[in-house]
């Protein structure tokens, strides 16, 4: 089940710095503002093939990483978010963020529960 949950606005600040202001408003909890940046890391030269495109804070604090990604057909160009939860059964939330059609530098935010991969289980499995 995919669920549009929020939105992320590109902004600028007092320097002249693009950056995204991510807003996500899951049910039961109270609306979450995260500050997403490009990672200025991402094209060094000590830095892997899988570096994150953008980081994502909460206040001063990294929480996440979003990667650039293609649909499956390959028609459009979205954003894979990641962000750390402890407290979720994964100890991660996942996002997509498409871009918006009808406003210029919007994206908005979807979530959907990872796929369950099936996997044989025993009666050892089961500690009862």
């Amino acid at each position: 089940m995919s669920k549009t949950l929020g939105y992320m606005e590109e902004k600028v600040d007092n320097k002249g710095k693009r950056f995204y202001n991510l807003e996500i408003n899951l049910p039961f909890a109270p609306k979450m503002e995260f500050y997403v940046a490009e990672n200025i890391k991402k094209n060094s030269p000590e830095a892997k093939d899988s570096a994150p495109d953008y980081l994502v804070y909460y206040a001063r604090n990294q929480v996440g990483a979003a990667w650039k990604r293609n649909s499956r057909k390959g028609s459009q160009e979205y954003l894979s978010l990641e962000i750390v939860a402890p407290l979720h059964q994964q100890g991660k939330l996942n996002f997509a963020c498409f871009t918006d059609r009808e406003r210029e530098g919007f994206y908005n935010v979807s979530y959907s529960e990872p796929i369950e991969r099936k996997t044989t289980t025993t009666e050892e499995d089961f500690p009862y």
